[in-house]
């Protein structure tokens, strides 16, 4: 944010001219966005983290029921 104060002695006038930072735009992947306020590369790495996590989530899955599927296999 910056501030520009104006003081005009001639005609005794003050002029206050604050101004922003526009904000980053926030990563949007298939419709969904996030933007944690930090850099963009922060929201890429949560991107990534969380389908990392989905994809061993389903991993684990997948060997859970490999294994369910072998046993009854044997029973039978």
């Amino acid at each position: 944010m910056s501030k520009t104060i104006t003081v005009n002695p001639e005609t005794s006038t003050v002029t206050i001219e604050q101004t922003s930072q526009p904000e980053t735009a926030p990563v949007s992947v298939m419709g969904n966005s996030i933007h944690t306020g930090y850099g963009w590369w922060v929201d890429i790495a949560l991107i990534a983290i969380v389908l990392i996590a989905i994809y061993a989530f389903k991993q684990c899955m997948d060997r859970c029921f490999r294994v369910r599927r072998i046993k009854r296999r044997i029973r039978r």
